[in-house]
């Protein structure tokens, strides 16, 4: 992907971060600290048993093990430990012990959560590196001394633009390299059958998984363009396969990305539109009358999380884009009978998106936005 990145996908002026999202630099013993719990996840026998040593919370994995290893990603010196494949494979079968045992991985103060940012964090330095581009992205803000983010912040957000800017050659399945799959100089990072596996335990925290990452503050919340990506072309990989159907888990991961819609940052808006339409059609193929939320509590955070994305302000020129149009294919299917009462709210940001949108479409477009009418008109039945 050399070439196809340039030097301003940050913005001059950054977001207000929490500590916890700054950059800071690691201490030597936290360093050391940090690495071995990298180790203790890597290890081909890794599960919760050897993060359990070292203060449980008494189910067998330690919060406080997970919550160094995640420090190494606010030092860009540190970052480059989390280059490391195998960190990937052992975050995912950390995972499946978690969901065995706590029968989620979405707990907000549990190490599912901080496994899952691992997992991610870990996914989106790997993929930088093979791109060539880590290097570069850590050394940004020894020329932009501004730039007080923590260097996984820049990494998701570089890997983000860089996945836009070069879709096209990505469906086509000219950077399936990154992975390890086909021709390619390194070893796979995970198999698609596993990176599917992975999707299919997330999906079913669908639910849970929307929720935390609802409830975290807005510049704290992870982006996932990486981890889309890896799911995107698992799917496209194993459609080639003879006798595969891949309609359901084309449709989940078009769900998935529309729930991530509703809580990411603009930077990470822009790909996951791109990744949903290569799916759409899976979903819809399951059915447009079929209701998509879990339970009455999953409909009210699907509902109010739309609201804010287009009321926030903190984006105003959202309502002139394709976002909220996706979102409404998940919406107007997600509204449970006890969470009637945001119906209101609801019609009236699309009616707004209508009146804002429709022109700036239709001027962008060689064509008349037929579809993005059908879509609103669809929600507003």
């Amino acid at each position: 992907m050399a070439g196809t990145f340039y030097s301003h996908w940050w913005p001059e002026e950054e977001p207000i971060y929490e500590p916890d999202m700054l950059r800071s630099e690691v201490s030597l013993e936290q360093e050391l600290a940090g690495l071995c719990v990298l180790k203790a996840i890597s290890r081909p026998d890794s599960g919760m048993q050897p993060l359990g040593d070292l203060d449980s919370d008494g189910r067998g994995t330690n919060v406080s093990a997970l919550r160094v290893a995640l420090s190494l990603a606010q030092d860009p010196t540190t970052t480059l430990h989390l280059s490391e494949p195998r960190i990937i494979y052992g975050c995912i079968k950390l995972l499946k012990t978690i969901k065995s045992q706590r029968g989620t991985i979405f707990d907000e103060l549990g190490p599912g959560w901080l496994c899952f940012r691992l997992l991610v964090i870990a996914l989106d330095t790997c993929l930088l590196e093979r791109f060539d581009k880590l290097e570069e992205t850590l050394a940004l803000p020894n020329q932009r001394p501004n730039i007080r983010a923590a260097p996984h912040i820049l990494v998701s957000a570089h890997l983000a633009h860089g996945i836009y800017s070069r879709f096209d050659d990505i469906t086509a399945g000219r950077c399936d390299w990154v992975f390890g799959w086909s021709i390619s100089p390194y070893k796979p990072l995970l198999s698609a059958s596993e990176a599917l596996d992975l999707m299919n335990i997330i999906w079913e925290d669908r639910k849970l998984f929307l929720r935390v990452i609802y409830s975290c503050v807005a510049t704290s919340r992870p982006g996932l363009s990486g981890l889309m990506f890896l799911f995107l072309r698992s799917i496209a990989h194993m459609k080639l396969q003879p006798n595969t159907n891949m309609r359901i888990p084309g449709a989940r991961f078009c769900e998935l990305v529309i729930r991530y819609l509703l809580v990411a940052d603009k930077h990470q808006r822009v790909p996951m539109i791109l990744m949903c339409d290569t799916e759409t059609e899976a979903f819809i193929s399951i059915g447009t009358h079929i209701p998509r939320h879990v339970d009455p509590e999953d409909s009210r955070v699907i509902s109010t999380a739309f609201i804010r994305q287009l009321t926030a302000g903190d984006d105003p020129d959202i309502l002139r884009r394709r976002e909220p149009c996706t979102m409404l294919r998940l919406v107007p299917l997600a509204i449970d009978i006890k969470a009637q009462s945001l119906i209101p709210d609801v019609v009236g940001c699309i009616i707004e998106y209508g009146w804002f949108a429709l022109p700036t479409i239709h001027e962008q477009s060689n064509k008349e936005p037929w579809g993005v009418i059908a879509i609103i008109f669809e929600a507003l039945r």
